[in-house]
Parts: C-alpha cells; structure tokens; sequence
C-alpha cells in the first residue's frame, strides 16, 4: 500500500509539474504593414495596445480563471504547433495573429493564424482576449 501511495504521489506531481504552474499573461497580437492589435492580460490588469494608444483597465476575475482552466485542456509545449484554418494574411487580407503565454520559467508563442480565426484548441482563448480590443 505504501508504494501505491508513492505512486500517486509521484505521478500527481509530475502531471502538476508538467506545465508552468505560475501564468504571468496571456498576449494576443494582431498586425500587417501600419497595423497593430496588442492585448496583454495579467492577472490584475490588462493592457490593450494599438500603434498610438494604450490603455489600463482592471483584468475581470471570470476572464482570468477561464483562460488558466482552457490551459488545462492541452500542454502548452502544443500551442506552436497547432494549425490555422485559413491562410488570408499571406495575401494581407486579414491581420497575421498569434497568442503568447508568459509564465515564470518561458514564454510560449502559438503558431500565426488569421486574426479572428484562430485554430480550433485555443479558440476560447483568444475569444477573451480579443473581447478585450473594443476598449480601443
């Protein structure tokens, strides 16, 4: 009994130890040529940027603790290698995009996609960021 209780001991801090348990930010940035989206949100505040203007608001709690459950849902070592459904900013018919997470060790970068359609595994994620550039 006790190695199967050191077992589960182990594996649970292994599986927790898996991904960086300190999240700084979730980033989403959007641009092309004269054009840029930048959405930072910290647990506290969150910042929306544009080529001219910033703006401070204060993060919402809900928003927070929902984008830190949808990490949950797959190993951030993944975020790079999800695809994009579409290609229109290589044409620059649409705003190239991708979401960074900051954690207290690394920084994980997604793969680009077209703003506003983004792979299908990080969808809720960037639906709450970019909620957050109509404070523009």
């Amino acid at each position: 009994m006790l190695k199967n209780l050191a077992f589960i001991f182990l594996s649970f801090f292994a599986c927790f130890g898996s991904q960086d348990s300190e999240i700084l930010s979730f980033e989403y940035e959007a641009s092309t040529r004269g054009v840029l989206k930048k959405v930072m949100i910290r647990k506290d505040s969150t910042f929306v940027f544009d080529q001219e203007n910033e703006i401070k608001t204060i993060t919402k709690k809900a928003d927070w603790v929902f984008l830190k459950q949808q990490l949950a849902q797959f190993d951030l070592k993944k975020l790079q290698v999800f695809e994009a459904p579409t290609e229109q900013r290589f044409s620059d018919k649409a705003l190239s995009a991708h979401v960074s997470i900051i954690t207290t060790s690394r920084s994980y970068k997604s793969t680009e996609f077209d703003h506003g359609i983004p792979p299908e595994e990080i969808e809720p994620i960037v639906e709450v960021l970019t909620r957050y550039l109509s404070l523009e």
